[in-house]
């Protein structure tokens, strides 16, 4: 019923303004492909809070094949509301290379299948953009809007990327201060007496990137050990308020070894499943073909509620977790 309403594009993008949105209610990645047939990932959550009382991404993420020049001219991205999947095929002489993104619906991981009529190269980067402590000023200034014009100046605090391990690469962002205290004090709202816990303070989120033969081949890279043609990449996310960052790292390990303990057919099952079962709650439905553009607005706007709903916060009213900046 709903693969009418699929998003199909023939041509990759430019950048994130180009990309379609991907989510399972708390985890949200905007998807998209570069001219050069790069996979580019933004990925965001719900509580994801900085410092500065902002929603910010967690990280931006690249997955580049290599092997050969992969022809961009002979490419398909489709967004299949269904399965609650983007799917990517690329041809280059007959020979094709093809991605599966999904959110899993049951766990808060994104799982990029790779499959490949040759044998390729693969390389999993994180590319933050948060990696010293800078001002905030300019038309940026805006995303922390409850701050601008106070009389402090505003800044961002950097990402830590782990560097020793191996198999895997995590990348996070912590709270260590807090606008939280100001903000209460400037409502006249007493909360010195702990009454109130701070929402912001070691609140800690980020991304731990993983996948069968990756090795760390860089601070920020991980690499296939040898080509093949098969992969799956597992970008495990998770937002939490911890005593330490130590402890952060162990709890997303734990996370990821839940997700990793169900196998990915039964996980793709799963996931799957879950989608059906929400379209079949409830529709609207027309073979009127003056209908079919209203009805894909509402149907592809149920699907959006359905990335963005199930997480700690509600849905916020300007973007969602699917905006996009001016820089990427």
């Amino acid at each position: 019923m709903y693969s009418k309403h699929d998003v199909i594009w023939e041509t990759p993008s430019s950048g994130s303004k180009g990309s379609m949105p991907l989510g399972n209610g708390d985890v949200g990645v905007n998807v998209w492909v570069e001219e050069n047939s790069d996979l580019q990932m933004l990925i965001a959550k719900t509580d994801a809070w900085d410092e500065n009382g902002r929603l910010v991404k967690l990280g931006k993420v690249c997955i580049k094949a290599s092997g050969q020049v992969w022809n961009t001219r002979q490419f398909q991205q489709c967004l299949r509301l269904e399965e609650g999947e983007i799917t990517v095929s690329i041809d280059e002489a007959g020979k094709q290379l093809r991605y599966r993104v999904r959110v899993d619906a049951h766990h808060s991981v994104i799982r990029i299948e790779v499959d490949a009529d040759q044998e390729v190269g693969l390389a999993v980067s994180t590319e933050p953009w948060r990696m010293e402590r800078r001002e905030i000023t300019g038309i940026e200034l805006h995303s922390a809007y409850g701050l601008n014009g106070g009389p402090e100046r505003v800044f961002a605090e950097p990402d830590t990327i782990l560097p020793e391990d191996e198999d895997k690469l995590i990348c996070y962002h912590r709270n260590e201060r807090s606008v939280w205290p100001e903000n209460m004090r400037l409502q006249s709202i007493p909360y010195e007496d702990g009454s109130f816990r701070d929402p912001l303070l070691h609140r800690t989120f980020g991304v731990m990137a993983k996948g069968d033969g990756l090795l760390r081949s860089s601070l920020m890279t991980l690499s296939s050990a040898v080509p093949g043609n098969k992969y799956c990449i597992e970008l495990h996310a998770l937002c939490s308020q911890t005593d330490t960052a130590e402890e952060w790292v162990r709890q997303i390990e734990m996370s990821a070894a839940v997700c990793e303990s169900t196998p990915l057919e039964t996980s793709r099952e799963k996931h799957r499943d879950w989608w059906q079962d929400f379209w079949q709650r409830s529709w609207i439905d027309s073979d009127d073909e003056s209908l079919q553009t209203i009805l894909s607005g509402y149907t592809l706007q149920r699907y959006m509620h359905a990335c963005s709903g199930r997480g700690a916060f509600p849905i916020k009213f300007n973007g969602s977790i699917f905006t996009i900046g001016n820089m990427v």
